[in-house]
């Protein structure tokens, strides 16, 4: 596994992952975690107005992420669009709680 440095705004992380995609999801998980509150969780029922916390924690991004293998603020290793990963990392995330809702249920 190669060791990433991601940049996007403000935000500097670094992560090992086995490619860059992986490692700006890992980013996104660990902020979104930090940003949202633990009681706010997305259902497929919910309306758009109960989305405002993961909304707001996309928006600490810039609209990309850089990602380099050297360094912060190259782009070496890609320049990924923050919105479609954001919105993958929600999918897989949704798609993990709706697997251990089964698991317990």
């Amino acid at each position: 596994m190669a060791k990433f440095y991601l940049t996007s705004g403000n935000i500097e992380f670094v992560v090992t992952a086995v490619d860059a995609e992986g490692a700006v999801l890992w980013m996104i998980n660990q902020i979104v975690d930090e940003l949202v509150p633990p009681t706010s969780e997305f259902n497929a029922d919910d309306e758009p107005g109960e989305l405002i916390d993961y909304v707001e924690a996309l928006d600490v991004f810039d609209d990309q992420i850089m990602v380099s293998e050297i360094g912060f603020n190259r782009d070496e290793a890609g320049v990924l669009e923050t919105e479609r990963l954001f919105m993958q990392w929600f999918q897989l995330s949704n798609a993990l709680n709706r697997l251990l809702d089964r698991l317990d249920g």
